[in-house]
């Protein structure tokens, strides 16, 4: 199977010359097959995305707010990232994500975070625009399960982190709590967002992109507990609320690498990492994501009167 000679690839290690990567020429194939989007696309009529697409962009539909907050958010999505804010570029984000919004109505819609999504799977799918709506849907639809309305996967795995940071890291949990700063208070943005600039520079996040779709969901864990591993001591030597707010909201990022991240959770065998990912398949795992878990309204496929059939 893909996943798993993909797995064995990216889990061997050469000493003194990293870790080996996917070949960005490689990548676009094996996100379509790993997360699934691939079958997803199969799945449905062909031409579905243009007749979407088509029915999206319609007059009737430019007042919807989701239609609103989408023009609102992509023109300030990664602005130090030129190339996507070149007019094609603008119009394919534009296309997908009204697209999406109309494919899913009910359960998702559009969700702020989204936007960074599309635009990454967008880059490294090169900028293929239907095969991005297929990889967004995918991700959104059967990986993750915070792109709801309710967003009541997205509360679940906040407490989720707690606690995990709580069992594992007993100091840097009483630390933070003391600071008066709570797991909540960053784990918002690094899940919605798939870690993206938020503590991961882009062009690491890739790499844990990569391992996440062919580890599964709950390495989302993994790298939450990786991330405050590796940045233990600048916590821990913060004194002040301030302090430490400011470096949750810009200063983990400095420095930060992929390998830095995969090192730590291969390192932390037979621990938390044995436990996370072992247990992640059963739906009452207490660490499985809410993407997996009998969490209600976690997103999903709901469709829509104006999405074609499939």
């Amino acid at each position: 199977e893909i996943r798993q000679r993909v797995y064995s690839l990216l889990s061997k290690t050469n000493l003194g010359k990293g870790r080996p990567v996917i070949p960005p020429d490689t990548r676009p194939s094996l996100w379509m097959a790993m997360t699934g989007a691939e079958r997803l696309k199969r799945e449905h009529a062909t031409g579905y995305y243009g007749i979407l697409l088509e029915e999206a962009l319609k007059d009737s539909h430019r007042r919807d707010l989701s239609h609103l907050t989408i023009s609102k958010d992509v023109h300030r999505t990664l602005p130090k990232v030129e190339e996507l804010h070149s007019p094609k570029a603008i119009q394919s984000m534009h296309n997908i994500l009204f697209a999406y919004a109309l494919r899913n109505p009910e359960t998702v819609g559009y969700c702020q975070s989204m936007n960074l999504l599309c635009a990454v799977i967008l880059i490294n799918l090169n900028y293929d625009e239907e095969n991005t709506f297929w990889v967004l849907s995918s991700v959104v639809e059967r990986h993750v399960g915070y792109y709801s309305r309710s967003m009541c996967g997205l509360k679940v795995d906040q407490n989720v982190v707690s606690d995990l940071v709580a069992y594992f890291e007993p100091r840097l949990s009483d630390h933070m709590l003391t600071l008066g700063v709570t797991c909540d208070t960053f784990t918002v943005p690094w899940l919605l967002c798939l870690f993206v600039e938020q503590p991961i520079p882009l062009d690491q996040v890739i790499h844990i992109w990569d391992h996440m779709f062919v580890r599964g969901e709950a390495m989302l864990f993994s790298v939450v507990l990786a991330i405050l591993r590796v940045k233990k001591k600048d916590i821990m030597e913060s004194t002040q609320y301030e302090d430490l707010m400011q470096l949750f909201l810009r200063g983990l990022s400095d420095g930060l690498t992929a390998d830095m991240i995969l090192d730590e959770i291969d390192q932390a065998a037979p621990t938390w990492r044995d436990e996370l990912e072992s247990d992640s398949d059963e739906e009452d795992s207490p660490f499985s994501p809410a993407s997996i878990r009998g969490v209600p309204d976690r997103g999903g496929y709901s469709g829509g009167e104006g999405a074609p059939r499939r």
